[in-house]
């Protein structure tokens, strides 16, 4: 189980280190909970460390949103990037409140797409999978989602800053 350390750090350094080397020894004793909790179900269909894998990405990006929730509150709307210098990469930066309160305006497939690449940290073709449609399909349709919703971004900060 020496693998949760470095698999939740590797999670780390792909989302800019957004959790301090404590926040992932903590987050690492949680995994391993989870972990043993459930060691019961494991049915050696793939490595240990794959299942690993899965209890490691699912607990980073709760642990994520939960600090991003924490964080709205304390946050200045002001303070987020102009709307024209928002990219792909930002989107996951960006203050939870707007990014989810934007998401619900997506429909719910491209809702769903766009959480499993940016939350989740999924692939297309791990995506792809999921949703019964090839990669570059899920592609696509994943790129129209993020220009939506970096339209509905741009308008929403738009609003903000001219009142």
């Amino acid at each position: 189980m020496k693998c949760i350390t470095g698999i939740l750090a590797h999670l780390n350094g792909r989302r800019n280190r957004l959790l301090s080397e404590h926040d992932l020894v903590d987050l690492s004793q949680d995994v391993f909970e989870r972990i043993w909790e459930r060691l019961g179900t494991y049915r050696a269909d793939a490595s240990l460390e794959t299942w690993a894998y899965s209890f490691c990405v699912h607990t980073f990006a709760n642990r994520v949103r939960l600090r991003q929730r924490r964080s709205a509150r304390e946050i200045d709307p002001g303070t987020v990037a102009e709307p024209s210098t928002i990219s792909a990469r930002d989107l996951d930066r960006l203050d939870g409140v707007f990014v989810h309160a934007a998401l619900e305006n997506l429909s719910e497939d491209d809702r769903s797409l766009v959480r499993m690449r940016l939350f989740e940290d999924l692939g297309f073709d791990t995506i792809g999978d999921k949703v019964g449609a090839p990669a570059n399909t899920v592609k696509t349709r994943y790129y129209r989602a993020l220009g939506q919703l970096r339209q509905i971004l741009a308008s929403r900060f738009g609003e903000g800053s001219e009142s």
